[in-house]
């Protein structure tokens, strides 16, 4: 494509990329020898490799191309995403997904939803604010206000309305970050479903015609026995790196 990582993700991205392809790489090699020649063991490591080459090699070459977009929206209407990618592969999200984003004066509002194979096996532990949310099923919502100047909010959210949300920085993150989001959240006989508002005063956003607001919107379906196939699917293929996030332009 002729893009670096570094052009993707920012060099603090790139360079944490760069040091977890070496650590897994190094983990896969330790793991081949410590197989023995046992063939059941170095099938399963040769799967996990394809997928470590697709998701941590590979695709990364193609985020560009699914990030990036301008999407104009005025206030009172509704812009619907569908086309929600696999982690990794590219692939659309299987189960699919849907997000409508809106905004007024107030705020931005999302209503998220992810078709379910088995309800009643979601995975949702956490009650607690701040507490390890992505580990549950959940959505993410990732929003970088140009006012932040390279910072975003990363905000998850699980099938209980537990949140979780920090300031995300490209050397760490602040969890006492509060961004005052508020979350209703149903579970129905095939799908979950979350409403998400999160107040343009916490995030230092004017709501007027021709601001430009980065954001990605990820799901992560996880079930009781972690058997899913292609749980983790976002907007743009990759969940993290503002520079690669699409945008909404208020009008």
């Amino acid at each position: 494509s002729g893009y670096s990582e570094k052009h993707f993700f920012g060099k603090d991205m790139a360079d944490f990329h760069a040091r977890n392809r070496r650590f897994y790489a190094a983990m896969l090699d330790a793991a081949d020898r410590a197989a023995d020649g046992d063939a059941a063991v170095l099938a399963r490591l040769a799967d996990e490799r394809k997928f470590f080459r697709g998701a941590w090699c590979e695709s990364a070459k193609d985020y560009r191309a699914h990030g990036g977009k301008v999407f104009p929206i005025a206030a009172g209407e509704t812009l619907t995403v569908r086309d929600f990618k696999c982690r990794g592969t590219l692939d659309p999200s299987d189960p699919p997904v849907e997000a409508k984003v809106s905004w007024s004066a107030m705020g931005l509002a999302f209503e998220l939803t992810a078709m379910t194979p088995e309800p009643k096996r979601l995975l949702a532990r956490c009650r607690e604010r701040d507490s390890a949310v992505w580990g549950d099923a959940c959505f993410e919502i990732f929003v970088a206000p140009p006012s932040w100047k390279g910072p975003y909010l990363h905000l998850v959210v699980n099938p209980l309305g537990t949140i979780y949300d920090k300031k995300t920085f490209s050397a760490g993150y602040a969890v006492e970050f509060d961004a005052g989001a508020t979350a209703e959240t149903e579970i129905g006989s095939d799908r979950w479903t979350a409403k998400v508002v999160i107040p343009w005063t916490n995030l230092g956003v004017e709501p007027k015609p021709g601001a430009r607001i980065p954001l990605n919107l990820a799901r992560t379906l996880e079930n009781d026995g972690h058997d899913l196939k292609a749980h983790c699917a976002s907007w743009n293929s990759a969940f993290h790196g503002a520079e690669i996030f699409n945008a909404i332009e208020l009008k």
